[in-house]
């Protein structure tokens, strides 16, 4: 399994009339699934927006491994990717 984290703006919704689905749409969506695509097996990788964010409101609680640029191009985006994993101190 691989797992794709990124933070940033999305829009959701309610579809279907006879099986409903909630669904989350956007850009960032995107990102998030390129996350998950450029990533490895067992690790979780994130974007740098989702790294800030994480050291912001958990600091020395993970360790961050940088990985490699994603670029989502349909946006224009480029992203620094981090592998993150729980400190161990």
């Amino acid at each position: 399994m691989r797992i794709g984290i990124h933070t940033g703006e999305v829009i959701a919704g309610i579809t279907g009339t006879n099986i409903v689905r909630y669904d989350i749409y956007g850009s960032d969506v995107s990102i998030a699934e390129k996350m998950e695509s450029n990533g490895f097996e067992g690790r979780i990788n994130v974007s740098e927006d989702a790294r800030k964010l994480i050291e912001e409101h958990a600091p020395d609680k993970y360790c961050f491994e940088y990985n490699q640029v994603v670029k989502y191009e349909a946006a224009g985006v480029e992203k620094d990717s981090w592998f993150i994993s729980p400190n161990s101190n």
